[in-house]
């Protein structure tokens, strides 16, 4: 079984957008791949794949 490492960040921003796309530049198996990023208020709001939410309750 592999291992994983999560990392969390903590950000200031005043002029963001609520959504936004980003399209990985490295080729190979990203090739074609688009990640779709967005902003949430509250851990309630989305519906996280199980033990992904695990540490929200430390930001929130």
């Amino acid at each position: 079984m592999g291992s994983f490492i999560t990392y969390f960040y903590k950000i200031l921003v005043e002029d963001a957008p609520d959504e936004w796309d980003y399209q990985p530049t490295g080729g190979g198996t990203e090739e074609g791949l688009t990640f779709h990023f967005f902003w949430i208020n509250d851990q309630q709001e989305v519906e996280l794949v199980r033990g992904h939410g695990d540490y929200l309750d430390y930001i929130f």
